[in-house]
């Protein structure tokens, strides 16, 4: 059967390949090709026989296991990161909001220099519930230096600041 080719000098030309396009309109000649994560190595030696053998060794590396391993390992790094950064405040008193608490927070650290008084907030994010709040620091390092405030009387309560049960690092 004859199929149009529209990369010959003539109209029509005979399917000499059996080749069809995928809807059998159209007879494709093109060199197709296909990469693969596989790397081919031969290498020829002579046996004592003066014979020529070929080995040929194929590697197969998995780029995308590779990539996938290094990105679990940057989360999970990252999320470790985040659990250090992270500090329980107990105690709170009713009605206290996020930005209160936060504004409270960097507040003190600034008066008793856990923290200079030019920098940027070291407190990034507050969430609060009724009786207790979690606190994200810029750093692991301020965290640490929050921990001093631990008994700092807040409208009327005192807080109790410490590490989050899930905190797996060393207890300052």
């Amino acid at each position: 059967m004859d199929y149009y080719n529209p990369h010959s000098t003539g109209s029509y030309s005979p399917n000499t390949n059996n080749q069809q396009h995928p809807n059998n309109n159209y007879n494709h000649h093109h060199n197709a090709t296909s990469t693969s994560a596989s790397s081919s190595v031969s290498s020829s030696s002579a046996t004592p026989n003066n014979t020529n053998t070929t080995t040929t060794t194929t590697t197969t590396t998995s780029a995308a296991a590779t990539a996938t391993s290094i990105a679990s390992a940057v989360v999970a790094s990252a999320e470790q990161e985040k659990i250090n950064r992270e500090l329980f405040v107990g105690n709170t008193p009713p009605g206290t909001t996020e930005l209160l608490l936060r504004q409270f927070l960097n507040a003190a650290m600034r008066r008793i220099h856990l923290c200079g008084t030019e920098t940027a907030a070291p407190i990034l994010h507050c969430r609060v519930n009724q009786k207790f709040a979690f606190i994200e620091t810029v750093s692991a390092d301020m965290a640490n230096k929050a921990l001093n405030m631990n008994g700092i009387p807040f409208l009327g309560a005192i807080l109790k600041i410490s590490r989050p049960s899930k905190y797996g690092g060393p207890v300052m």
